[in-house]
């Protein structure tokens, strides 16, 4: 049956549908498509091809050189960054070195068995008694 027939089918004489179910079923034949008529045919060009514009191969080598060129600026620049901060590292750990050792000479210089044995070598002896001055304006205490 060809498809004028099925859709007349579906239809009374009056143009309206017998039923709504008689239709679907017709359209999903309508609309499927038969295996044995597409053997041996060629469909590659069953589609309209459409043209690629010839300024759009240009412009999108462009667009990749440039996006190249910037994916490569960041990776030089994150190389350079973790070079710096190698050497950060390293400046760091040299400083708090030398803050060990100076904090250890002030500890020295600071000791107080060291200043009495400095202090009786350039002749000063132990004062006898302390007098401790109050700042002025303040009572001085006993």
């Amino acid at each position: 049956m060809n498809r004028l027939g099925q859709l007349g089918a579906a239809f009374d004489g009056r143009g309206r549908t017998r039923r709504r179910r008689d239709v679907r079923v017709v359209r999903r034949k309508r609309d499927r498509v038969d295996m044995k008529n597409l053997v041996g045919r060629d469909l590659a060009d069953a589609g309209a091809r459409r043209a690629i514009p010839i300024w759009l191969i240009p412009a999108a080598v462009v667009c990749l050189v440039v996006v190249s060129l910037v994916i490569a600026n960041l990776r030089i620049q994150l190389i350079g960054q973790g070079y710096e901060r190698a050497s950060a590292v390293t400046r760091q750990q040299q400083l708090e070195e030398e803050q060990r050792v100076l904090a250890a000479s002030v500890r020295k210089l600071r000791d107080p068995a060291r200043l009495a044995a400095l202090a009786e070598e350039m002749g000063l002896a132990r004062p006898e008694r302390v007098i401790a001055l109050a700042p002025p304006g303040v009572e001085a205490r006993p």
